[in-house]
């Protein structure tokens, strides 16, 4: 948890480090664990995050529908489902901590 915490704080602090710059592995473990606690939450919008450069993909399923699919490159989609990114297009995600 302190590694995940660190690396995402080393990208606030814009001291040069940037999502990507990040760890594949590590891309993973955040997924996992944000969309877990969504999952575990029952948070709303029901999601399903599908990176185009890895063949795994997270879904949130909260009984309320088919879930919304977000898409883009690894990195990209911790930066938004951290909160760092906000995309035209992308449901509004609520707070993971």
């Amino acid at each position: 948890m302190r590694v995940r915490e660190v690396w995402v704080h080393a990208v606030d602090l814009r001291a040069g480090v940037s999502f990507d710059s990040l760890p594949h592995g590590l891309h993973e473990q955040l997924i996992t664990g944000i969309t877990r606690t969504w999952q575990l939450r029952g948070q709303e919008p029901a999601l399903c995050v599908v990176p185009s450069d890895t063949s795994r993909a997270w879904t949130v399923d909260t009984g309320g529908g088919r879930p919304i699919d977000i898409s883009g490159p690894l990195a990209e989609l911790t930066a938004v489902v951290t909160g760092r990114l906000t995309r035209a297009g992308d449901p509004s995600l609520r707070r993971w901590l």
